[in-house]
This record gives structure tokens, C-alpha cells and sequence, in this order.
């Protein structure tokens, strides 16, 4: 019995959580930075959109080279190009990772 009550509330919670973040999809630059400056757990939740978003960069091209790229060091760099470039805060946080990491994975210049 009390194996059902706990198996309820870990069901009835995890709906609770995903409907909280079920709004806050990675619609543009502004709220990523808005999430990635954001209380702790917005700034793990960055740190796992930055990491997801170089895992599909870097298939998509392998010609560029991630090495001594920490995350915390992207989520930085990824904030100070955010707040730099305010035309990228309206763009999708799709292409504002994507900016990052063709300056970040030695990939070329943009500027």
C-alpha cells in the first residue's frame, strides 16, 4: 500500500513539473538569457540546452573542434554574446547557440 501511495505522488509531481516548464519552451535568445542568468536551477536546465544544442551542432558539422569547451564556459560566453549582440535575444535560441558555436568550435568568424 505504501509503495501505490508513493508511486501516486511521484506520478502526480512529475505532471506537476512538466506542466511548469510545458510554457517555457526556448522560444528566443531573450529567454535563454533570462535563463541562463536565471536562479540555479534555470542555470542547470542553460547548462543542458547548451549541451544538447552542441551535441546536434557538432553532427551536423563535424569539421569544427569542440576541445577545452566546458559548459560553464559556454553558458558564459553564451551570455556575454547574448547581452552584446541584442539582435540575437529576438532571434531563436536555436541560432543564437548556433552563433556561439561556430565562434566558440574554432568553425570561422562571423564578425
Amino acid at each position: 500500500m505504501r509503495a501505490l501511495v508513493f508511486l501516486c505522488s511521484l506520478i502526480v509531481s512529475t505532471n506537476a513539473l512538466a506542466l511548469e516548464f510545458q510554457d517555457k519552451q526556448y522560444k528566443n535568445g531573450e529567454q535563454l538569457l533570462s535563463m541562463c542568468t536565471g536562479q540555479d536551477h534555470w542555470q542547470v536546465m542553460c547548462l543542458g540546452y547548451i549541451a544538447g544544442a552542441a551535441d546536434m551542432y557538432l553532427i551536423q558539422n563535424p569539421e569544427c573542434n569542440p576541445q577545452n569547451h566546458p559548459l560553464n564556459a559556454l553558458q558564459d560566453q553564451l551570455v556575454k554574446l547574448l547581452k552584446r549582440k541584442k539582435d540575437l535575444r529576438v532571434s531563436s535560441a536555436g541560432y543564437a547557440t548556433a552563433v556561439l558555436f561556430r565562434l566558440a568550435f574554432s568553425c570561422g568568424s562571423l564578425e
